[in-house]
């Protein structure tokens, strides 16, 4: 339980780190990119990680996409009960990163 709780802690890290780097990212910042870039591409590795374990359990199915963003973008529209929780964290990645989940 603490492994889990550990593990969501720095993939939540990370998605604050990326989220951070935006406007760096458009600009191209690469003195500010580089030192954060290992947390980002460990960040990034999370998420596949996760969207193959947790993203499916949360979802119930075996859809093939690449990052938890990407299944939450996939049911965001729909109406049954994946779209609700779609959005439901949708929402709340949002709030973090703005227009993240479309």
């Amino acid at each position: 339980m603490v492994a889990a709780l550990l593990y969501l802690w720095l993939f939540y890290i990370a998605f604050v780190v990326y989220a951070g780097c935006q406007q760096a990212i458009k600009d191209k910042a690469w003195g500010v990119l580089i030192p954060v870039a290992p947390i980002i591409i460990v960040g990034g590795l999370m998420d596949v990680i996760f969207n193959f374990t947790v993203g499916r359990l949360i979802f119930w199915e075996l859809t093939n996409t690449l990052t938890f963003s990407e299944r939450l973008d996939l049911h965001y529209l729909d109406s049954g009960w994946r779209g609700s929780v779609a959005r439901d964290i949708g929402n709340v990645l949002d709030k973090i990163l703005h227009g993240h989940i479309k």
